[in-house]
């Protein structure tokens, strides 16, 4: 199952063509309780080109640095690819810390090219910072300019959740002022918040969006029945979305989708909202990313 020209989107106004479906390698940072070898990581790179990604997500705290790094080292053609990363974070003693000061972040964006091997990124995210972190002029200023110089190609804002559930848009209302056309935020179909101003706002202003958590950490695939399933310490039991509601949800509203098709549905779920471009999906081995490449099957354009 290759992907088709029809499961691409050309953006009109910008030099880009994105596969509806992204990869996402926040996994391979080895946070999530698995260290996955980078044999492994290399048969996933293979068969997400040969089946038509072209779409590969990233962050800067994915293990400071180790999933660019990894990317950088092991993907060929890199590129043919439309590569995302981020900034806003740095690894002190093994955790991370919020760092949007414009000298942290130009250290950031230096050693993100480097880490990924390439002159250039496509799209530059801020990552989930708050309003006080956002509104920066200075900060702005310098990434455009090195929009001009050709290291990034577009801004992006990969929205911190917890503001859209607050309704507190105010970045969203700035887009445009800071040059930035890509937002990413939470859509899937236990976290569907973005859809009430989010989405309205970006189509008026012609900004692009690319989906994250499809799969709502692992919840919609159907292989949990509550907490007491994951083991003890996985960062994802964090979330609020973990929670009694999700649960009921998932095994009241949706028990009429197979268990071993939720996640594929979910996908195709997420793909089938008109404002989507893109979904953003991690995966750990082979069989997860054939999984998710299955939730093509039901994509209607």
């Amino acid at each position: 199952m290759k992907l088709n020209n029809l499961n691409y989107k050309k953006l009109t106004d910008i030099d880009i063509k994105i596969s509806v479906l992204g990869l996402g390698t926040e996994q391979f940072s080895r946070s999530w309780g698995k260290k996955i070898l980078t044999e492994e990581i290399k048969k996933i790179f293979s068969q997400a080109t040969d089946q038509g990604i072209n779409h590969i997500d990233t962050a800067e705290c994915y293990g400071d640095h180790i999933s660019e790094k990894l990317i950088g080292d092991y993907m060929n053609n890199k590129n043919k690819w439309i590569i995302s990363t981020k900034f806003g974070h740095t690894y002190k003693k093994k955790h991370t810390e919020d760092s949007y000061d414009l000298n942290s972040v130009k250290l950031q964006l230096e050693n993100s090219l480097r880490a990924l091997k390439r002159d250039y990124i496509d799209i530059y995210y801020f990552h989930t910072g708050n309003n006080e972190q956002f509104f920066n002029d200075d900060l702005w200023e310098f990434l455009n300019r090195e929009i001009k110089k050709g290291k990034i190609r577009y801004l992006g804002l990969s929205l911190k959740h917890e503001l859209v559930l607050k309704k507190n848009y105010k970045q969203i209302k700035n887009l445009k002022k800071y040059g930035i056309s890509f937002v990413q935020t939470v859509f899937n179909y236990l976290s569907q918040e973005s859809s009430e101003y989010v989405f309205d706002e970006c189509r008026k202003n012609n900004i692009y969006i690319i989906g994250r958590m499809p799969l709502a950490k692992g919840l919609l695939t159907g292989k949990y029945k509550s907490d007491d399933d994951f083991n003890r310490g996985d960062p994802r039991l964090k979330s609020k979305l973990f929670n009694k509601k999700a649960y009921k949800i998932i095994f009241n509203d949706l028990q009429s989708i197979p268990r071993n098709q939720l996640s594929k549905w979910s996908i195709s779920w997420v793909l089938s909202n008109p404002n989507i471009i893109s979904t953003v999906v991690g995966c750990k081995n082979l069989k997860q990313l054939n999984s998710n490449l299955g939730g093509l099957n039901f994509f209607k354009t």
